[in-house]
């Protein structure tokens, strides 16, 4: 087996296909309860999903399961959503709420996006619970965010506060809901996640007593895919085996109230009691078979599962057949995979016409408009991806360095922010030969896993393979998933 530079051998890998079902940013709602993210029932503008939510207006933690049905609505720069809960329990409390979101979507330039929310229309909530009605009175909601748009994905974090008062059926009893919290996200071609940190501060007024509790609940919603080998038992058929790619929703929520012990009377007392408790929803797995290739004159190869997986995944899409591993990959080979990999739909900035007097693109005087590569290498240039040199020439033909390969992936990212030096010092044997530019990325790259050295070295100035393009592509994809969903979901609801 050839000695790996980059990576380590990747046995499984997490993608996703994005003609399969999509957790959307808000789909869980802003009331704490965490939703399926997979459509029980589907329309063009509506979704319904499963949906578990924590109640704690009795001064208890009451967990309700049902359905969140969410509408959403887009006119200019207005984006109205509109969520229905219907939920229950196996004591027969219910809760039935509607609210209407109205967002107004402003752009700043410099690729970010801001969001203000605010309530549309009046909203509805009955609870009842114990036998009591509780009936929501008034709702104030304030919510804002920022989205910032980077070459392979969208990052967004907001706050949210709001305040709910329930008056009792039949009574001038009260409860007031204090909510503050935040919310943080990401969404890009293989994967998204969010998660909501919300705290509450419950207050109960009645004829006969004031009591005031909190609770804590943080949520995850994540999507991600397992890619798989299945080998095929019989001898008698033209192929060995082939990869199914499968979809998994994780939704996941931990909680903890503390709040004041009742006595028989239901009068509150200075003891606090503290209770914890956690939900999750189970999602069916979406399977897909990828198409696969004739690849024999590979087989043993180091890299072997990894060119595989990319051409069932039809990023690596020239003739199976007269694939060679150890030949290096040319710049423009490189922006076509990652036009690929990030299923760039940008349009090409140009006021060039494709004619036949046209000899080159509007970027680069060494990428005519007929080029095989014009398309790919226009779209990773508009997306700031990949450039040129300077002198109005991409260099199609030319070589790739693994110190450029990581440059290129940190853009993509948007996380050259995680090195706080300019120059910083990398763990890597040869961090001398690394070039000054490239320090960042490499610090970051490795800091965050999508690179590993060989004995401690890099090799930043070696020309990379398409074997090791292969490798590395699929770590970075795998860090985009896997790794990215740990982030957003194990991480933040341990902390």
């Amino acid at each position: 087996m050839k000695r790996q530079i980059f990576i380590a051998v990747i046995i499984i890998l997490t993608v996703i296909n994005t003609s399969f079902g999509y957790c959307k940013e808000g789909d869980c709602g802003y009331e704490g309860g965490i939703a399926s993210c997979q459509s029980l029932i589907s329309s063009k503008n509506s979704s319904q999903y499963d949906y578990q939510e924590v109640v704690f207006i009795t001064g208890k933690p009451i967990v309700m399961k049902g359905t969140v049905t969410v509408k959403k609505k887009v006119s200019n720069n207005i984006e109205t959503t509109t969520y229905t809960y219907i939920i229950a329990d196996n004591n027969k409390n219910t809760l039935k709420r509607t609210i209407s979101l109205a967002t107004t979507i402003t752009n700043k330039g410099n690729n970010q996006i801001t969001k203000e929310t605010s309530i549309s229309g009046k909203p509805t909530e009955v609870v009842v619970l114990g036998g009591n009605t509780y009936t929501l009175g008034t709702y104030n909601l304030t919510k804002t965010s920022i989205v910032d748009q980077k070459p392979a994905v969208d990052y967004f974090a907001g706050s949210i506060e709001s305040k709910k008062k329930y008056i009792l059926k039949d009574n001038t009893d009260t409860i007031t809901v204090l909510t503050k919290g935040q919310f943080y996200g990401y969404n890009h071609n293989w994967s998204n996640g969010e998660v909501q940190i919300l705290e509450y501060t419950i207050e109960g007024k009645t004829a006969n007593d004031n009591w005031s509790g909190s609770a804590k609940v943080k949520l995850a919603s994540t999507l991600t895919t397992g890619f798989k080998y299945l080998k095929n038992y019989p001898e008698e058929i033209s192929f060995d085996g082939g990869y199914i790619q499968s979809q998994n929703i994780t939704n996941k929520l931990i909680y903890q109230t503390d709040m004041p012990e009742f006595d028989k009377n239901g009068i509150s007392t200075d003891r606090i009691v503290t209770e914890k408790g956690n939900l999750n929803i189970d999602t069916f797995p979406n399977d897909k078979r990828l198409t696969t290739y004739d690849l024999s004159q590979i087989r043993g190869h180091w890299a072997e599962e990894d060119i595989k997986k990319l051409y069932g995944l039809e990023i690596f899409d020239e003739d199976s057949v007269l694939f060679m591993p150890n030949q290096y990959i040319t710049r423009a080979e490189f922006a076509k995979v990652l036009y690929k990999v990030m299923n760039i739909n940008t349009q090409v900035v140009s006021s060039a016409k494709k004619t036949k007097n046209t000899k080159v693109s509007p970027q680069y005087e060494d990428v005519p408009v007929n080029d095989t590569y014009f398309e790919y290498i226009s779209k990773v240039t508009n997306k700031n991806i990949m450039t040129g040199y300077g002198d109005g020439k991409f260099y199609p033909n030319d070589l790739l360095t693994r110190a450029q390969v990581v440059q290129t992936f940190i853009n993509m990212l948007g996380l050259e922010g995680m090195s706080k030096d300019e120059y910083p010092v990398t763990t890597f044997k040869d961090n001398d030969n690394i070039p000054r530019w490239a320090l960042r990325s490499v610090y970051v790259a490795n800091k965050i896993g999508v690179i590993k050295g060989d004995n401690g070295y890099f090799n930043p100035n070696n020309y990379l393979t398409k074997a090791e393009t292969a490798a590395v592509i699929n770590r970075l994809i795998e860090y985009m998933t896997k790794d990215m969903a740990k982030n957003y979901s194990d991480k933040i609801l341990k902390y």
